[in-house]
């Protein structure tokens, strides 16, 4: 199955999903003798595949990319909800068509107060490696209530470089890259995917964050306007 980036997962979950079925029909599948795992027949629902793997499901070979599935990039405006229901925030997924919607997901979440990409997809393995701690770190804008002059903003760079400890975590979290756009803006890569880390990185340095855009995922840079999508190419689904 190429593509299949990260980590060992089961083989029941990873062909959950792929073909976005319950792992219980997934083991199914596995114990009926669907599934081929690198040529050879597998009835273990719990045996490890990873990015060098080849699974065959009723002697088809699963791709990265399964036919039929959906991937797009969408410009979150502020004020949005990730949710599939709030009854005081508008949600992002009442941009696409009835018929999209309910299959949709949202390749993790930006929160009401922050702008600029997000995906979504039909494709929960897809969805899956995109998400993965450290494969493909995300580029975020951020604005600032107060001035950071040069001294002080190459400290803040020097301390996000070399770990930073949230409140009530033991982990430290690492920016990758940093670069001071004004006084008081600032663009970074990070990996982490932890609950509000960027907002919750700059309070344990005595900042407080105003605005937080997303401008890209990986080498997948945000195109398109303002509440506006368009379906990602097949080279740029390749990209994770």
């Amino acid at each position: 199955m190429s593509g299949f980036a990260g980590n060992l997962m089961r083989l029941d979950k990873a062909i959950s999903l792929a073909k976005n079925i319950s792992r219980s029909t997934a083991r199914s599948l596995i114990i009926r003798g669907d599934v081929r795992l690198n040529g050879v027949l597998v009835r273990d629902a719990a045996a490890h595949v990873d990015e060098s793997s080849a699974i065959e499901l009723a002697g088809s070979l699963m791709c990265a990319i399964e036919p039929g599935h959906q991937y797009m990039m969408y410009h979150k405006m502020l004020g949005e909800v990730c949710s599939r229901e709030d009854a005081h925030h508008p949600l992002v997924f009442r941009h696409f068509e009835e018929n999209r919607r309910h299959p949709l997901m949202t390749v993790g979440r930006l929160d009401q107060d922050t702008t600029g990409l997000l995906l979504l997809t039909t494709d929960g393995l897809w969805s899956h490696r995109v998400r993965r701690p450290g494969s493909h770190p995300k580029c975020y804008e951020v604005s600032l209530s107060e001035s950071c002059s040069p001294s002080g903003a190459e400290e803040v760079m020097q301390q996000m470089r070399a770990g930073v400890i949230l409140h009530n975590e033991v982990k430290p979290v690492c920016v990758r890259r940093m670069e001071q756009m004004t006084d008081r803006r600032f663009r970074l890569w990070i990996d982490e995917g932890r609950y509000h880390v960027v907002r919750r990185l700059w309070a344990a340095l005595g900042f407080h964050v105003v605005g937080l855009h997303r401008v890209s995922v990986g080498m997948l840079n945000l195109d398109v306007e303002p509440g506006n999508w368009r379906s990602l190419s097949a080279a740029e689904i390749a990209l994770f």
